[in-house]
């Protein structure tokens, strides 16, 4: 499925965010934050400050909107080739344990 919108986008449960900065990361998260619905989880692919993610998700953390820290191994070949390993952990302790699972499904 493809988004035309913001709001098409925040209509996931779960969103993936892989841009190229900090800067982008909290444009974007913020962005999304104006429009996802309580208990959305976004998940960080981006390579960022190890506190980017945990400031993000204490903002949230009241409005019920779930920051993860899902950095990705392997770099641009592995991406292209398929071969990457997504890292999934709460960027804080407050996720539930119900949905502290990867995206993709591991724990």
């Amino acid at each position: 499925m493809l988004a035309d919108s913001v709001a098409d986008v925040a209509a996931a449960d779960i969103i993936s965010v892989t841009v190229l900065n900090d800067e982008q990361v909290r444009e974007v998260v913020g962005e999304l934050a104006s429009h996802v619905k309580p208990g959305t989880i976004i998940a960080i692919h981006s390579t960022i400050s190890d506190t980017t993610a945990e400031e993000l998700a204490r903002e949230l953390e009241p409005r019920d909107i779930h920051v993860v820290d899902a950095p990705i191994s392997g770099g641009t070949r592995a991406a292209r080739s398929v071969n990457w390993r997504p890292w999934s952990e709460p960027a804080t302790k407050s996720l539930p344990a119900s949905k502290s699972r990867s995206p993709i499904g591991r724990s």
